[in-house]
C-alpha cells in the first residue's frame, strides 16, 4: 500500500489513520462481494439465497428462531445466517445484510424502518425476594443490583435505571447479556431485563421507577433491498417486531401479557440453574 498501516505502542499494535481508512474501505468490499454472491445464487429463483442478519441473542433465540418455521414454509430457499452484533451504532461493522437495532442510524445508503419498542424493566428472582424482601423505591438502599457496561449510558433513556442503581449497592457487573440474565434469575440482585423475561416463572417485575423504552429499527443497505431474499426477510422482521406483537407494543403492558410464548425456550436454556437450585422448582 506504500503507507504505514500499523504502529506499535506500549498498549500493543494499533491502526494508523491510513490503516483505519483502509479497514473502512475493505468493509465495503466485503459487503459488495457478498452481495454479488447472493445475487448470483438468486438468479435461478427470485426468492433463493442467504441473508445475513445481525440481532441480539435474546431477540434471535426467543423470537426469530421460533418464527422461522412458518417463514420457511413460504420461502423454503431463503436461508438466514444470524450473528451477534459487533457494534449496534455502526451498520457496516457488522458485515450483514440486515440489522435489528435500537434507534435510527443516519448513515449513507442505509434504510432504517421503525418497528416496535423494546421495554426494559427492573426484575428480580423470587429467591432474591425471599432472602432480601421485595424492592421498592423507598427501600433501595438495602438492595443489590446487577449492572452492566451497556446500561451505563448517561442518556435520558437510561436515567431512571442509573438513578435507581445509585441508591443501592452494585453486587456484580456483567457485560455478557446471557450471563447477566442468569445472574438475575439465580437471585444475585435486581436486574434491568426485557419485559419478555417475565415468561420465566422464577422472576417477577418490581416497581422501582425504572423503565427503559428503546425504539426498534430494522436497518438494511438500500441497494441490498433490491435483492428479493433480503427484501422478504427485511419486511418479515419489521412485522415480527412490530407493535402488533404485544411484547413490543408502544407502551409497556403490565396487565395483559400474551401467552408464555418463550416459556419453553427458557425452560431449556436454564435447566442448569434449576438443577443447581432444586428448591426453586
Amino acid at each position: 500500500m506504500n503507507a504505514q498501516l500499523l504502529v506499535k505502542s506500549t498498549s500493543g499494535v494499533n491502526l494508523t489513520p491510513k490503516g483505519e481508512d483502509l479497514a473502512d474501505r475493505l468493509l465495503g468490499v466485503d459487503q459488495a462481494l457478498f452481495a454479488m454472491q447472493s445475487d448470483l445464487q438468486a438468479e435461478t429463483k427470485e426468492t433463493e439465497g442467504t441473508v445475513r442478519v445481525t440481532c441480539t441473542e435474546a431477540l434471535t433465540g426467543l423470537f426469530i428462531v421460533p418464527a422461522l418455521k412458518s417463514f420457511n414454509a413460504i420461502y423454503p430457499r431463503v436461508h438466514l445466517h444470524t450473528r451477534n452484533p459487533i457494534n449496534l451504532l455502526s451498520f457496516r461493522e457488522n458485515l450483514s445484510d440486515i440489522m435489528v437495532g435500537f434507534g435510527p442510524l443516519n448513515q449513507p445508503g442505509l434504510v432504517s424502518k421503525p418497528s416496535g419498542y423494546l421495554h426494559l424493566i427492573a426484575i428480580v428472582a423470587h429467591s432474591y425476594a425471599e432472602q432480601h424482601g421485595v424492592p421498592t423505591r423507598a427501600n433501595l438502599a438495602a438492595h443489590h443490583f446487577i449492572d452492566a457496561e451497556y446500561y451505563a449510558s448517561n442518556t435520558p433513556a437510561y436515567s431512571s435505571w442509573r438513578s435507581a442503581v445509585a441508591l443501592g449497592t452494585v453486587a456484580h457487573q456483567i457485560d455478557n447479556p446471557f450471563a447477566y440474565a442468569m445472574m438475575v434469575k439465580a437471585g444475585g440482585g435486581i436486574g434491568l431485563l426485557s419485559n419478555f423475561t417475565l415468561a420465566d416463572r422464577d422472576v417477577f417485575p418490581v416497581d422501582i421507577g425504572s423503565h427503559v423504552r428503546l425504539p426498534i429499527f430494522i436497518h438494511a443497505l438500500e441497494d441490498r433491498l433490491q435483492s428479493k431474499p433480503v427484501r422478504v426477510v427485511y419486511d418479515w422482521l419489521a412485522e415480527l417486531f412490530s407493535p402488533a406483537n404485544p411484547w413490543f407494543s408502544d407502551e409497556l403492558r403490565t396487565d395483559a401479557y400474551p401467552p408464555r410464548i418463550a416459556e419453553d425456550a427458557f425452560e431449556r436454556i436454564t435447566v442448569g440453574t434449576r438443577l443447581a437450585h432444586p428448591a426453586s422448582q
